[in-house]
């Protein structure tokens, strides 16, 4: 038994030696797996942070490669250092590897590979450690959605037949879209002898049509359709701007004038006049006689309850003409030529613009705001605008809010033509014998309309988007 008990001496020791290898290896695993595990998740963060950053600037419009390498810079992880790789892509990029995002251009990628040294792992012949971590951010940006689905003519009237009418030899032509009747009546369309509607996309009809004669529906007819809600929701339209203010008096010169507060204005006859650039506060009329000639820059007219007469034979040209009005109206008597390269008209009140025969008002980038009374266009007159590109009225040529119940008349041999929406759901427009309103990437939304013998009515929707609600653009992080 002695001889047994010395054969056992020095079995601790060898088991105190493994122990102290153990708790060294997991020393090292802990202090090395630490390091890499914690490198790892402020790679991930700095990603995360990066992908956001990237997205945003593209909704921006910005660098989006050059906002991500900026934030994962800031958050530790620069590309220029050698132990640092850092990648901002589009899933459209051919390195990028974004799984169900490959191939859309809305997802943005962001990887990063970093690599720390170890402690114990060179024992094993492991020096460093690499992590290698992405993520992925989707960009959205704001879309137009145009209203009621984007018909071409769209009559609103919830109730009552003969909302949308058309008489002997008149034409509806819509090219690139359809129409919309939202009246539950049994004769919410009617066609007279001899007219016609022509759609690409047929018209929808949320009570019935009737035809009498000769008339005839090229294209599809849907009755029954789901009707929109009325009054509709237009809150999204921002309010007319505010008029500017004058200070000091305005004052002319010879055959210039300069801007500030006037009494009145008269322009002689068979003159030529030049407008300085500026604002006219006008309390008691702006009237230019036969046969004068105006010229200006960027002229703005505050009239309130005070009105602007163009009378006939005359030319004025500015480079853009603002009316901001109450009840005042702006009246060009006929052969009288309004060209302004932009022209704004609020009317806050009853005021509104009256276009007298043979006259022609002409504008690459216009908005028209009659909160009480439509525009009028007597026989003969040449319309032709185009609603602006940019800024808060973008693609909307004309609106008269559901406060303008009036009616809207295009008398006959008169022609517009309009390029943008023409938004008034508390109209009923009319067109008068003979007469034409050709709308180039328009959209037309009124509470009823009559087309009257020989008229036409021709939307073109093939152009850009029309006016409409707007979705918020956003960021997320997907990954």
């Amino acid at each position: 038994m002695s001889q047994h008990k010395k054969n056992e001496r020095g079995q601790a020791l060898i088991l105190i030696t493994f122990g102290i290898i153990a708790l060294v290896g997991v020393t090292a695993l802990a202090v090395d797996g630490g390091n890499a595990y914690s490198d790892r998740r402020q790679a991930q963060n700095a990603a995360d942070s990066a992908a956001l950053a990237a997205a945003l600037a593209e909704i921006r419009e910005s660098d989006f490669e050059q906002a991500g390498l900026d934030v994962a810079e800031e958050n530790g992880y620069d590309d220029a250092v050698d132990e640092i790789s850092v990648d901002v892509l589009k899933c459209t990029d051919a390195n990028s590897d974004c799984g169900p995002y490959d191939g859309d251009d809305e997802y943005i990628q962001v990887m990063i590979s970093s690599t720390v040294d170890t402690y114990f792992g060179m024992i094993v012949g492991t020096e460093q450690i690499t992590s290698n971590v992405d993520a992925i951010a989707h960009a959205v940006d704001g879309t137009n959605t145009q209203f009621f689905g984007g018909n071409g003519l769209v009559a609103l009237a919830p109730s009552g037949n003969d909302v949308c009418h058309l008489n002997s030899n008149a034409e509806i032509r819509i090219v690139g879209d359809g129409a919309w009747c939202n009246s539950n009546g049994s004769r919410a369309l009617a066609l007279e002898s001899n007219s016609d509607y022509y759609t690409d996309d047929g018209i929808c009809v949320v009570g019935g049509y009737n035809i009498n004669g000769n008339g005839e529906i090229h294209g599809d007819a849907t009755t029954g359709c789901t009707a929109y809600e009325y009054p509709p929701d237009l809150s999204m339209i921002p309010d007319p701007p505010s008029p500017p203010t004058c200070s000091g008096n305005g004052y002319q010169n010879g055959n210039t004038l300069y801007p500030g507060n006037w009494n009145n204005i008269l322009l002689g006859t068979n003159g030529t006049y030049t407008m300085t650039s500026g604002v006219y506060c006008i309390q008691n009329g702006f009237t230019v006689q036969s046969n004068v000639e105006v010229y200006g820059g960027d002229i703005i007219l505050v009239i309130g309850n005070s009105n602007v007469i163009f009378s006939s034979n005359g030319d004025i040209n500015f480079d853009s003409l603002e009316i901001y009005s109450q009840n005042g109206s702006l009246t060009l008597n006929s052969n009288q030529e309004l060209y302004p390269d932009r022209f704004r008209f609020y009317a806050t009140g009853t005021g509104n613009i009256m276009m007298n025969s043979n006259g022609s008002l002409e504008s690459e980038d216009t908005f028209i705001y009659c909160a009480e009374n439509p525009f009028h266009l007597n026989s003969n007159f040449d319309f032709k605008i185009t609603a602006p590109t940019t800024g808060p009225y973008a693609g909307l040529a004309v609106y008269f809010p559901l406060t303008n119940d009036s009616y809207f008349t295009l008398d006959s041999n008169s022609t517009m033509e309009i390029n943008g929406t023409f938004l008034a759901p508390a109209i009923r427009m009319t067109l008068n014998s003979n007469s034409g309103l050709n709308q180039i990437n328009s959209q037309i939304i009124a509470y009823s309309y009559i087309i009257n013998s020989n008229s036409n009515l021709v939307i073109d929707m093939d152009g850009a988007p029309q006016y409409g609600p707007s979705s918020d653009p956003y960021i997320e992080l997907v990954k």
